[in-house]
């Protein structure tokens, strides 16, 4: 099957290997203040958490429940792994080669890996350049300059998710101004 496609089965693999970004993205995009600091806190310490006033564990005030950070982390985790068995899923029918449920885990965990030593410590410097407490879309994008193809993948969703905004901002509108 894959030779009368005259696309390569080592093509094929690769493509079944990939996460699907905008996936990602999308979720990043829509979680506002998700990697916010609380006041006085000028760093995780590597993703530790701590207080640079007392070495204790912090909480935001915004947090309204009371789990540890190693809870939190747990969580985040899952809903990441959540996210790439979705997107996986999603791409399954597309592919000619079945993905196990294995496979699928290993690739979200090699995301939650990537993500935590490599990702988050790069959108941690740019967010705090611009002096910042939150992750903004800008920092994402800027942190993706390295891969073309993630890059473009990034911008087009960036780009998607705008234009579904403003669309739904201008049907606001609109239904505001029409007479009752």
């Amino acid at each position: 099957p894959a030779a009368e496609s005259g696309e390569p089965l080592q093509a094929k693999l690769e493509d079944a290997r990939r996460p699907n970004l905008s996936a990602v993205v999308s979720l990043a995009v829509r979680l506002p203040g998700a990697v916010r600091l609380p006041s006085g806190v000028k760093s995780l310490e590597n993703g530790k958490g701590l207080s640079p006033q007392s070495g204790e564990r912090f909480m935001s005030d915004d947090d309204d429940d009371f789990a540890p950070v190693a809870d939190r982390k747990a969580q985040c985790k899952a809903h990441l792994t959540q996210a790439v068995l979705a997107a996986v899923e999603a791409e399954q029918p597309k592919l000619e080669l079945p993905i196990s449920k294995e496979f699928a885990h290993q690739l979200a965990e090699l995301a939650w890996d990537w993500t935590t030593t490599s990702l988050a410590p790069d959108l941690e410097q740019f967010m705090r350049h611009r002096g910042r407490a939150a992750v903004g879309v800008e920092d994402v994008q800027l942190a993706a300059r390295r891969n073309a193809r993630t890059k473009a993948l990034i911008d087009a969703e960036v780009q998607r998710l705008r234009q579904q905004r403003s669309a739904e901002a201008e049907s606001k509108k609109r239904a505001r101004e029409q007479p009752v």
